[in-house]
């Protein structure tokens, strides 16, 4: 039995309602955002022997897990359309922004609770087929109020190939429905566009805005999961794990790109009522928006021996991981002009970021010594470049960060069997990551996404004390 919840509650200052002109205060409640998890599980297990050498692992269980997502309504000053937002005689937007600035309030449209529950049964089993070969296969059957259901499976195998290698893999289907939130999510904030800054909207699917910009319903994601690897002992208290990774996701769920907000789009959505279309520039959903292959390799690495007659342990860590855009969907637009073109909802520059964002190469080497009651752990670790459409504005801000080196360590004595100190820190040599060319236009001093952070070394003293 779990239960989990967390809460927003937005407060903002020193930013205005431009719509309101002279009469807009300083100060707003946008509004509050909560979400709520409760699950029940049912876990049996059971043994069965075979003969006095094999036997069956048998699990089975039954779950139960339901969601609730709420948005509570901001302030009126926070999402209300002022005075100054249309011309009374023309009806048309004179470009004041709507709502609070920065991030506007969630209005009574947009405010509400959506709750969804799921059932789901499965099975495991392990098998030794003989004394060098274990064999497993796994099934789940789920039921969604809201997506329909979901069967699948799962095959694994291990086999000792000789005393020192033994040989590992598996295969697997995989079923997310979307949740709540991004079924349901509304949020404006105002972001860094390619024609400066503006109010940008990520909306649910089936608004009236969205679908204007061509959305449809969500579907649940679905994957294909490959991998398969060795693990060895090269000599006594000296061995290795290596395995490679293949994982492709179907309709995988992600906000589109900022979708500007022609006139015409403008002027339908307002004459349809929904007069807050003409205070963003452009607007944003969640959709099943493309396909994706991830393929990778792990390797692990350890070895323990003594070191100035100190026990010593070092282990080596290796990473490589790439990600392909397989597909985009494509929609249908329409010009100015009243052609017809196809165009996809995700910019080169968003299909980059799912590719490059993350480093394809990290690796780490770590020594780890204990001498009686002082022990001690020094880190290496090394991060690849990456990529980065700094703010997601596409609007020519490319960042190519380069690789980085950081140092991790932490020593650590045991006094007695209840308390240990420890003095430690991350990024050891305060690191800090390649900095931004745009800062001047965009303000941030360094990549938001950098793997090694932005605010350089962390230091500590720790205490355990157990009673």
């Amino acid at each position: 039995l779990g239960v989990g919840y967390s809460e927003i509650n937005y407060q903002i200052s020193r930013t205005v309602n431009p719509s309101l002109g002279p009469d807009t205060p300083f100060s707003f409640n946008p509004g509050l955002a909560s979400q709520l998890e409760k699950n029940i599980n049912l876990d049996l297990f059971k043994q069965f022997k075979i003969d006095d050498k094999y036997q069956i692992n048998f699990a089975t269980g039954l779950e139960w897990r339901g969601e609730s997502y709420r948005q509570k309504m901001g302030d009126i000053a926070s999402y209300t359309v002022g005075h100054l937002a249309f011309d009374p005689n023309t009806g048309l937007s004179q470009g004041f922004g709507i709502g609070s600035n920065g991030f506007t309030g969630y209005n009574p449209q947009s405010a509400g609770k959506w709750s969804r529950g799921n059932w789901a049964v499965y099975s495991d089993f392990e098998m030794h087929m003989s004394d060098a070969f274990l064999f497993g296969f796994a099934t789940r059957y789920e039921s969604f109020t809201d997506f329909g259901s979901a069967f699948d499976g799962k095959v694994s195998a291990r086999m000792i190939l000789n005393k020192s290698l033994t040989f590992r893999g598996s295969m697997s289907t995989g079923f997310k429905a979307p949740t709540v939130g991004q079924s349901n999510v509304v949020n404006v904030t105002t972001a860094f566009a390619p024609d400066g800054l503006e109010d940008q909207a990520t909306l649910p699917p089936t608004n009236a805005i969205s679908i204007q910009l061509g959305a449809t319903p969500l579907r649940p994601e679905e994957s294909q999961n490959t991998s398969f690897g060795i693990v060895g002992e090269i000599a006594e208290r000296f061995y290795f794990t290596f395995d490679y990774f293949n994982i492709k996701l179907h309709d995988r769920i992600s906000t589109t790109s900022a979708l500007s907000l022609s006139q015409d789009d403008i002027q339908v959505l307002v004459n349809a009522g929904n007069t807050e279309a003409a205070g963003y520039g452009s607007a944003k959903y969640f959709t099943n928006d493309f396909d994706t292959t991830t393929q990778g390799i792990d390797l692990v690495v350890n070895y323990e021996n003594y070191v100035f007659n100190t026990p010593s342990r070092f282990m080596f860590t290796y990473n490589w991981t790439d990600t392909k855009v397989d597909r985009t969907s494509l929609y249908v637009r329409t010009r100015i002009d009243g052609s017809i073109y196809f165009d996809s909802n995700l910019t080169p520059q968003r299909i980059q970021m799912i590719e490059d964002n993350l480093p394809a190469h990290r690796a780490s080497f770590s020594m780890i010594q204990a001498f009686n009651d002082l022990s001690s752990n020094i880190r290496l670790n090394y991060y690849a470049g990456f990529y980065e459409d700094h703010l997601n504005a596409a609007a020519g801000l490319d960042i190519y960060a380069g690789s980085e080196v950081t140092i991790d360590a932490d020593i650590s004595y045991q006094f007695n069997a209840n308390f240990k100190l420890s003095v430690g820190a991350k990024n050891l040599f305060d690191n800090r990551p390649d900095s931004n060319p745009f800062s001047g236009e965009a303000g941030a001093l360094y990549p938001a996404t950098s793997t090694v952070g932005i605010n350089g070394g962390f230091y500590y003293i720790r205490v355990i004390n157990e009673f």
